[in-house]
């Protein structure tokens, strides 16, 4: 389902998840010897830079520092359908100075991969809902289809000749599209990129 709501309503939506996740953040400060944070803190982003995972890592982090008061640094760990940042997450000290932005991948690599280098469940503890994105479908200007009906009928009249591109194996784009293989009965090569920046 797409969101019919205004890109200003979406981006105060986010800011207010945002301002949740400082507070939430801070919460546990009163049972410290020390103030929370008194360190930076490192916030890995799992993406490429440039990507849509990590400009949304870049203005959180940059609300988060000046909600905090101590810098909070991005670190881009993207590969293997964000398992090498998720493992770097899971085994950093567990003192919340270190933070992950994550997304369907999280809940989708253990359906993917056998033997994860981290439990999805017991070492992350999920402290908001920073952004929810739609998807779209969009086709070069040279391909002959103007609707999804027509894609489909292109796909179909053409087997193999249709490719599309995601951000990764395992990632929502790559499993929406085969979504789209399966229930429209195509067959498109699917072409993975290492991140989306």
């Amino acid at each position: 389902m797409i969101s019919r709501l205004p890109f200003n309503m979406h981006r105060t939506i986010a800011m207010r998840n945002v301002a949740a996740t400082a507070l939430l953040l801070c919460l546990p400060a009163g049972a410290l010897s020390q103030a929370y944070p008194h360190k930076p803190v490192r916030f890995i982003v799992p993406y490429g830079v440039g990507g849509p995972g990590d400009t949304i890592g870049r203005l959180l982090g940059k609300q988060l520092t000046d909600s905090l008061g101590q810098p909070v640094v991005i670190d881009n760990r993207s590969g293997a359908t964000t398992i090498i940042g998720t493992e770097l997450t899971a085994k950093a000290p567990p003192d919340g100075h270190t933070l992950l932005l994550i997304s369907t991948t999280h809940a989708v690599n253990p359906s993917l991969f056998q033997n994860l280098p981290y439990d999805p469940i017991k070492d992350f503890t999920p402290v908001t809902m920073v952004v929810s994105t739609p998807f779209m479908l969009a086709v070069h200007p040279s391909v002959a289809a103007n609707s999804v009906s027509e894609l489909i009928a292109l796909a179909r009249s053409n087997p193999r000749l249709l490719n599309y591109g995601s951000s990764g194996t395992g990632s929502s784009i790559h499993l929406t599209s085969e979504l789209l293989k399966t229930a429209a009965k195509i067959e498109m090569t699917h072409v993975p990129y290492k991140g989306s920046g």
